[in-house]
Protein backbone atom coordinates (compact mmCIF):
# COMPACT_ATOMS: atom_id res chain seq x y z
CA UNK A 1 0.00 0.00 0.00
CA UNK A 2 2.79 2.41 0.87
CA UNK A 3 4.59 1.59 -2.36
CA UNK A 4 1.50 2.30 -4.44
CA UNK A 5 0.74 5.49 -2.49
CA UNK A 6 4.29 6.73 -3.13
CA UNK A 7 4.07 5.92 -6.84
CA UNK A 8 0.81 7.89 -7.05
CA UNK A 9 2.22 10.84 -5.07
CA UNK A 10 0.02 10.40 -1.97
CA UNK A 11 3.13 9.89 0.15
CA UNK A 12 6.72 10.90 -0.40
CA UNK A 13 9.96 8.91 -0.04
CA UNK A 14 10.63 11.08 3.01
CA UNK A 15 7.54 9.69 4.75
CA UNK A 16 8.44 6.11 3.82
CA UNK A 17 12.04 6.53 5.01
CA UNK A 18 10.81 7.87 8.34
CA UNK A 19 8.53 4.84 8.75
CA UNK A 20 11.41 2.55 7.81
CA UNK A 21 13.50 4.04 10.62
CA UNK A 22 10.59 3.56 13.03
CA UNK A 23 10.02 -0.08 12.11
CA UNK A 24 11.30 -2.86 14.39
CA UNK A 25 10.43 -6.52 14.86
CA UNK A 26 7.96 -5.73 17.66
CA UNK A 27 5.77 -3.44 15.55
CA UNK A 28 6.21 -5.02 12.10
CA UNK A 29 2.74 -6.62 12.03
CA UNK A 30 1.04 -3.48 13.42
CA UNK A 31 2.82 -1.33 10.83
CA UNK A 32 1.50 -3.53 8.03
CA UNK A 33 -1.98 -3.35 9.54
CA UNK A 34 -1.96 0.46 9.79
CA UNK A 35 -0.55 1.36 6.36
CA UNK A 36 -3.74 3.13 5.35
CA UNK A 37 -3.56 5.26 8.49
CA UNK A 38 0.05 6.28 7.74
CA UNK A 39 -0.95 7.24 4.19
CA UNK A 40 -3.77 9.34 5.64
CA UNK A 41 -1.32 10.99 8.06
CA UNK A 42 1.04 11.82 5.18
CA UNK A 43 -1.82 13.28 3.14
CA UNK A 44 -3.35 15.47 5.90
CA UNK A 45 -0.49 16.45 8.22
CA UNK A 46 2.49 18.78 7.97
CA UNK A 47 5.88 17.07 8.27
CA UNK A 48 6.42 17.77 11.99
CA UNK A 49 2.82 16.77 12.73
CA UNK A 50 3.37 13.53 10.78
CA UNK A 51 6.47 12.69 12.83
CA UNK A 52 4.65 13.37 16.11
CA UNK A 53 1.68 11.24 15.02
CA UNK A 54 4.07 8.36 14.25
CA UNK A 55 5.66 8.80 17.69
CA UNK A 56 2.23 8.52 19.31
CA UNK A 57 1.55 5.40 17.25
CA UNK A 58 4.86 3.88 18.33
CA UNK A 59 4.20 4.69 21.99
CA UNK A 60 0.90 2.79 21.80
CA UNK A 61 2.07 -0.15 19.68
CA UNK A 62 5.64 -0.85 20.76
CA UNK A 63 5.31 -3.28 23.67
CA UNK A 64 9.02 -3.28 24.46
CA UNK A 65 9.23 -4.32 28.10
CA UNK A 66 7.18 -3.12 31.09
CA UNK A 67 5.73 0.35 31.55
CA UNK A 68 8.19 2.86 33.03
CA UNK A 69 7.99 2.69 36.81
CA UNK A 70 11.29 4.04 38.14
CA UNK A 71 11.66 7.63 36.96
CA UNK A 72 15.48 7.42 36.71
CA UNK A 73 16.05 3.68 36.23
CA UNK A 74 17.24 4.04 32.63
CA UNK A 75 19.27 7.23 33.12
CA UNK A 76 23.03 6.97 32.65
CA UNK A 77 26.09 9.12 32.11
CA UNK A 78 29.48 7.74 31.09
CA UNK A 79 32.69 9.80 30.97
CA UNK A 80 35.71 8.71 28.97
CA UNK A 81 39.02 10.54 29.37
CA UNK A 82 40.89 10.57 26.09
CA UNK A 83 44.67 10.40 25.74
CA UNK A 84 44.99 14.11 24.98
CA UNK A 85 42.98 15.12 28.09
CA UNK A 86 39.63 15.66 26.41
CA UNK A 87 36.53 14.18 28.01
CA UNK A 88 33.82 12.39 26.04
CA UNK A 89 30.33 12.33 27.61
CA UNK A 90 27.55 9.92 26.68
CA UNK A 91 24.27 10.69 28.45
CA UNK A 92 20.92 8.90 28.26
CA UNK A 93 18.00 10.51 30.12
CA UNK A 94 14.31 9.83 30.64
CA UNK A 95 11.99 12.05 28.58
CA UNK A 96 11.35 14.73 31.23
CA UNK A 97 14.96 15.04 32.38
CA UNK A 98 16.09 14.98 28.76
CA UNK A 99 13.64 17.72 27.81
CA UNK A 100 14.88 19.85 30.71
CA UNK A 101 18.54 19.48 29.75
CA UNK A 102 17.93 19.90 26.02
CA UNK A 103 15.80 23.02 26.54
CA UNK A 104 18.43 24.67 28.74
CA UNK A 105 21.29 23.84 26.37
CA UNK A 106 19.40 25.08 23.30
CA UNK A 107 18.38 28.28 25.09
CA UNK A 108 21.99 28.97 26.08
CA UNK A 109 23.12 28.07 22.56
CA UNK A 110 20.72 30.71 21.24
CA UNK A 111 22.38 33.36 23.43
CA UNK A 112 25.80 32.31 22.11
CA UNK A 113 24.54 32.49 18.53
CA UNK A 114 23.42 36.09 19.12
CA UNK A 115 26.88 36.89 20.46
CA UNK A 116 28.53 35.32 17.42
CA UNK A 117 26.32 37.40 15.12
CA UNK A 118 27.62 40.56 16.76
CA UNK A 119 31.25 39.38 16.67
CA UNK A 120 31.87 38.50 13.03
CA UNK A 121 35.35 37.19 13.84
CA UNK A 122 33.82 34.21 15.68
CA UNK A 123 33.36 31.12 13.51
CA UNK A 124 31.98 28.55 15.97
CA UNK A 125 29.92 25.67 14.60
CA UNK A 126 26.55 24.62 16.06
CA UNK A 127 28.12 21.70 17.95
CA UNK A 128 30.86 23.96 19.32
CA UNK A 129 28.26 26.42 20.61
CA UNK A 130 26.34 23.56 22.25
CA UNK A 131 29.52 22.37 23.97
CA UNK A 132 30.17 25.91 25.25
CA UNK A 133 26.55 26.22 26.34
CA UNK A 134 26.79 22.97 28.31
CA UNK A 135 29.98 24.21 30.03
CA UNK A 136 28.38 27.58 30.86
CA UNK A 137 25.38 25.88 32.47
CA UNK A 138 27.60 23.60 34.57
CA UNK A 139 29.79 26.50 35.68
CA UNK A 140 26.79 28.60 36.69
CA UNK A 141 24.99 25.68 38.26
CA UNK A 142 27.94 24.77 40.48
CA UNK A 143 27.46 28.03 42.37
CA UNK A 144 23.71 27.76 42.84
CA UNK A 145 21.93 26.64 45.96
CA UNK A 146 19.33 23.87 46.12
CA UNK A 147 16.63 26.53 46.51
CA UNK A 148 17.32 28.05 43.09
CA UNK A 149 14.44 28.03 40.65
CA UNK A 150 14.14 25.04 38.34
CA UNK A 151 13.98 25.22 34.54
CA UNK A 152 10.54 25.41 32.95
CA UNK A 153 9.32 22.21 31.29
CA UNK A 154 5.76 22.16 29.99
CA UNK A 155 3.77 18.95 29.52
CA UNK A 156 0.32 19.07 27.89
CA UNK A 157 -1.89 16.30 29.32
CA UNK A 158 -5.60 16.00 28.62
CA UNK A 159 -8.04 15.38 31.44
CA UNK A 160 -9.03 12.07 29.83
CA UNK A 161 -5.42 10.86 29.79
CA UNK A 162 -4.86 12.09 33.36
CA UNK A 163 -7.94 10.25 34.66
CA UNK A 164 -6.90 7.07 32.85
CA UNK A 165 -3.35 7.32 34.21
CA UNK A 166 -4.54 7.70 37.79
CA UNK A 167 -6.92 4.76 37.31
CA UNK A 168 -4.07 2.53 36.07
CA UNK A 169 -1.96 3.21 39.17
CA UNK A 170 -4.50 1.32 41.31
CA UNK A 171 -4.20 -1.80 39.12
CA UNK A 172 -1.67 -4.61 39.28
CA UNK A 173 1.42 -3.87 37.13
CA UNK A 174 0.56 -6.57 34.57
CA UNK A 175 -2.96 -5.16 34.09
CA UNK A 176 -2.00 -1.52 33.50
CA UNK A 177 -2.62 0.13 30.15
CA UNK A 178 -1.47 3.74 30.10
CA UNK A 179 -1.37 4.25 26.35
CA UNK A 180 -4.71 2.98 25.01
CA UNK A 181 -6.30 6.45 25.23
CA UNK A 182 -3.43 8.28 23.49
CA UNK A 183 -4.27 9.76 20.09
CA UNK A 184 -2.22 12.32 18.22
CA UNK A 185 -5.25 13.61 16.30
CA UNK A 186 -7.65 13.87 19.25
CA UNK A 187 -7.33 16.80 21.65
CA UNK A 188 -8.54 14.46 24.43
CA UNK A 189 -5.75 12.00 23.67
CA UNK A 190 -2.80 14.33 24.14
CA UNK A 191 0.11 13.71 26.50
CA UNK A 192 3.11 15.56 25.09
CA UNK A 193 5.73 18.19 25.50
CA UNK A 194 4.74 21.66 24.35
CA UNK A 195 6.35 21.03 20.93
CA UNK A 196 4.05 18.06 20.31
CA UNK A 197 6.54 15.28 21.15
CA UNK A 198 4.59 12.57 23.01
CA UNK A 199 5.62 11.55 26.52
CA UNK A 200 4.53 8.40 28.30
CA UNK A 201 1.74 9.21 30.82
CA UNK A 202 3.62 7.41 33.59
CA UNK A 203 6.47 9.94 33.23
CA UNK A 204 4.01 12.84 33.12
CA UNK A 205 2.40 11.59 36.34
CA UNK A 206 5.74 11.95 38.13
CA UNK A 207 5.90 15.57 37.00
CA UNK A 208 2.39 16.25 38.32
CA UNK A 209 3.61 15.63 41.86
CA UNK A 210 5.63 18.85 41.93
CA UNK A 211 4.25 20.98 39.08
CA UNK A 212 1.96 23.94 38.81
CA UNK A 213 -1.18 23.00 36.90
CA UNK A 214 -2.81 25.33 34.39
CA UNK A 215 -6.30 24.52 33.19
CA UNK A 216 -6.86 25.19 29.49
CA UNK A 217 -10.12 24.32 27.71
CA UNK A 218 -9.65 23.61 23.99
CA UNK A 219 -12.01 22.97 21.11
CA UNK A 220 -11.58 19.93 18.86
CA UNK A 221 -9.38 22.16 16.67
CA UNK A 222 -7.17 23.16 19.63
CA UNK A 223 -8.60 26.67 19.93
CA UNK A 224 -8.66 27.97 23.51
CA UNK A 225 -12.07 28.57 25.05
CA UNK A 226 -10.89 29.20 28.61
CA UNK A 227 -7.79 28.96 30.78
CA UNK A 228 -6.87 29.26 34.42
CA UNK A 229 -3.90 29.26 36.76
CA UNK A 230 -3.26 28.61 40.43
CA UNK A 231 -1.96 32.16 40.89
CA UNK A 232 -4.31 34.77 42.35
CA UNK A 233 -3.31 37.57 39.98
CA UNK A 234 -4.42 37.46 36.35
CA UNK A 235 -1.50 37.17 33.90
CA UNK A 236 -1.06 40.01 31.43
CA UNK A 237 -2.33 38.02 28.43
CA UNK A 238 -5.64 37.35 30.19
CA UNK A 239 -6.04 41.03 31.02
CA UNK A 240 -5.46 42.04 27.40
CA UNK A 241 -8.02 39.52 26.12
CA UNK A 242 -10.69 40.90 28.45
CA UNK A 243 -9.86 44.54 27.72
CA UNK A 244 -10.29 43.85 24.01
CA UNK A 245 -13.66 42.21 24.66
CA UNK A 246 -14.78 45.08 26.92
CA UNK A 247 -13.51 47.66 24.39
CA UNK A 248 -11.65 49.47 27.16
CA UNK A 249 -14.80 50.19 29.18
CA UNK A 250 -15.50 49.46 32.85
CA UNK A 251 -17.93 46.52 33.00
CA UNK A 252 -19.85 48.05 35.90
CA UNK A 253 -23.22 49.23 34.56
CA UNK A 254 -23.27 52.95 33.86
CA UNK A 255 -19.61 53.56 34.73
CA UNK A 256 -17.62 55.83 32.41
CA UNK A 257 -14.25 55.51 34.16
CA UNK A 258 -11.08 56.24 32.21
CA UNK A 259 -9.38 53.33 30.47
CA UNK A 260 -6.29 53.89 32.64
CA UNK A 261 -8.37 53.13 35.77
CA UNK A 262 -9.32 49.63 34.62
CA UNK A 263 -7.98 46.54 36.32
CA UNK A 264 -8.59 42.78 36.21
CA UNK A 265 -11.03 41.55 38.83
CA UNK A 266 -12.40 38.14 39.84
CA UNK A 267 -16.14 38.02 39.14
CA UNK A 268 -16.29 35.02 41.49
CA UNK A 269 -14.04 35.68 44.52
CA UNK A 270 -10.71 33.84 44.41
CA UNK A 271 -11.18 32.98 48.10
CA UNK A 272 -14.12 30.77 47.10
CA UNK A 273 -12.90 29.22 43.83
CA UNK A 274 -9.08 29.20 44.29
CA UNK A 275 -8.95 29.58 40.50
CA UNK A 276 -7.91 32.39 38.21
CA UNK A 277 -9.94 31.65 35.09
CA UNK A 278 -10.50 33.63 31.95
CA UNK A 279 -14.26 33.16 32.29
CA UNK A 280 -14.17 34.78 35.75
CA UNK A 281 -12.19 37.85 34.67
CA UNK A 282 -13.98 41.19 34.34
CA UNK A 283 -12.51 44.60 33.61
CA UNK A 284 -13.65 47.16 36.16
CA UNK A 285 -12.26 50.46 37.33
CA UNK A 286 -10.17 50.74 40.46
CA UNK A 287 -12.85 52.61 42.50
CA UNK A 288 -15.49 49.99 41.71
CA UNK A 289 -13.05 47.23 42.59
CA UNK A 290 -12.22 48.75 45.97
CA UNK A 291 -15.84 49.34 46.95
CA UNK A 292 -17.47 46.16 45.65
CA UNK A 293 -19.66 44.62 48.34
CA UNK A 294 -20.16 47.98 50.03
CA UNK A 295 -23.42 48.85 48.31
CA UNK A 296 -24.43 49.55 44.70
CA UNK A 297 -21.87 50.94 42.25
CA UNK A 298 -21.43 54.70 42.19
CA UNK A 299 -23.36 55.06 38.92
CA UNK A 300 -26.44 53.43 40.47
CA UNK A 301 -26.55 55.46 43.69
CA UNK A 302 -29.01 58.28 44.37
CA UNK A 303 -27.05 61.54 44.64
CA UNK A 304 -29.35 62.58 47.47
CA UNK A 305 -28.46 59.50 49.49
CA UNK A 306 -25.48 59.93 51.82
CA UNK A 307 -22.52 57.85 50.75
CA UNK A 308 -21.66 55.00 53.09
CA UNK A 309 -18.08 54.69 51.94
CA UNK A 310 -15.90 57.81 52.41
CA UNK A 311 -13.04 56.17 50.55
CA UNK A 312 -15.22 56.04 47.45
CA UNK A 313 -16.04 59.73 47.75
CA UNK A 314 -12.35 60.65 47.84
CA UNK A 315 -11.74 58.73 44.64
Amino acid sequence: MLEQATLHGDTSPRHVNHLRKTENIRVFAAMQRDQAMFIDFAHKLEWNQFKNAVKYWLLVNDQDGPEPEDFEAGNSCTMTRMADGRVKLTVVLDPLSGQTVAHQIETETGFLFDQDQEDLSTTRTVTQRRARAFTNLVERGAGRSETSSKPLVSVVMSLKVLENTIAQIAKAPDDRDFTSVLDAEDVDGRCEFIDGTPVHPAYALVMLMTSRIRRQVLTAKSQTLDASTEARLFPEWMKQIRLVEARGQCETAGCDALFEWLRADHHKPFSKTQLTRLEDLRAICNPDNQTKGAGPPLAERNPATPQQNPVREEQ
